[in-house]
């Protein structure tokens, strides 16, 4: 690239400055001009431009009058592309959005409503949720005795394709409408596994999912160690996500345990990546000591900061074991963090995807 300098120009003028191009003309005393427009040979080079705009705004923050600053100009140029091309509001939102983080995500029209359709309600399909990383959809939870479950697909996998249809790529929106259909139709799923070079293809039959299933619980004998000859009941809870229905799932986990006298609770979070903070606080509140932080939502302005504390009632107390994967994610690393740092319970697994 040209040396920035060259595309620099000061001039001197009593009333007014005619720029022979596409310019600008700062505030300042000398006035300043600067040109704005790149040379024909690289307008069509998008990192060109972004690399060019942003050197002129470097130079106009400094130059010109008082009150402008990067921030003013980057606004300004912003705020009326989108008047004059309202087309580009979900491109413009998308970069805002993944600017903050890996993990930031902005949801097009459609796609909103079908991530919380996830959370809540009722579900058909195959028996599977997966969430976008990297551009492509990833099998988060694979619900016990769905199709998905028997036929063998597994958490981490990547959808590929859907009866021939292509999911690399595409939104959420459009890998459900493939995915889902008329309850008893098969559908051919392709997926990519970690490991594994071809392509994995799975024929299932859709079913009626009903009420999400997002926590699933037994009770199991574990040996004695202190009489070998003796076995003490655990109870063993699963929970697939955090949705809106997680909590009183739990709580119907946890009153069986009570009921029977179970001190030994293991909750099986691996393979879960996360959902709603509220449910996860729900859950750790079974177990964390009355008045003591579950979890703090940090922000830049104090006044938005949210702290979490137990106010849990239970006399009951338990030994908890918290199984965990490189899978468990979000709202399960809350669950987890809640029970180690309380000190109520221990991990074990490896570690998690945060």
């Amino acid at each position: 690239m040209k040396n920035f300098k060259r595309l620099l120009a000061a001039a001197i003028a009593a009333s007014c400055l005619v720029l022979p191009f596409g310019g600008t003309v700062t505030a300042d005393e000398p006035e300043t001009a600067v040109s704005t427009a790149a040379p024909a040979d690289q307008s069509q080079d998008g990192e060109f431009i972004s690399d060019y705009v942003s050197q002129v705004i470097d130079y106009l923050s400094v130059y010109a009058k008082d009150g402008v600053n990067q921030l003013s100009l980057y606004k300004a140029g912003l705020l009326e592309i989108l008047k004059q091309h309202p087309e580009l509001y979900e491109t413009v939102m998308s970069a805002i959005l993944g600017s903050i983080d890996e993990h930031s995500v902005f949801y097009k029209s459609g796609e909103f409503e079908q991530f919380i359709s996830q959370l809540e309600g009722a579900v058909g399909g195959i028996g599977i949720t997966f969430n976008e990383s990297n551009g492509n959809l990833i099998v988060g939870s694979v619900y016990e005795n769905s199709p998905a479950a028997k036929a063998g697909i597994l958490t981490g996998d990547t959808l590929y394709s859907a009866d021939g249809n292509n999911l690399l790529g595409v939104s959420i929106e459009v890998a459900q409408k493939y995915i889902r259909g008329q309850v008893g139709s098969p559908v051919t799923v392709g997926v990519l596994r970690e490991g594994v070079d071809d392509v994995l293809y799975f024929t299932l039959t859709r079913e009626e999912i009903g009420e999400k299933q997002s926590v699933a619980y037994k009770i199991v004998s574990a040996p004695d160690e202190q009489n070998e000859q003796n076995s003490a009941n655990v109870m063993y809870i699963k929970i697939y996500g955090f949705m809106d229905n997680t909590s009183d799932q739990f709580d119907a986990a946890v009153k069986e345990a009570d009921s029977q006298n179970i001190n030994n609770i293991i909750i099986d979070v691996r393979d879960n990546g996360g959902g709603y903070i509220t449910q996860a606080v729900k859950v750790a509140n079974y177990f964390v000591p009355n008045g003591n932080v579950i979890v703090t939502e940090d922000h830049k302005v104090d006044l938005f900061d949210i702290t979490y504390k137990s106010n849990n009632e239970r006399t009951q107390k338990n030994d908890v074991v918290v199984l965990v994967n490189e899978y468990s994610a979000s709202a399960s690393e809350i669950l987890a963090a809640a029970i180690k740092e309380n000190e109520v319970g221990v991990l074990i697994g490896t570690k998690t995807y945060g």
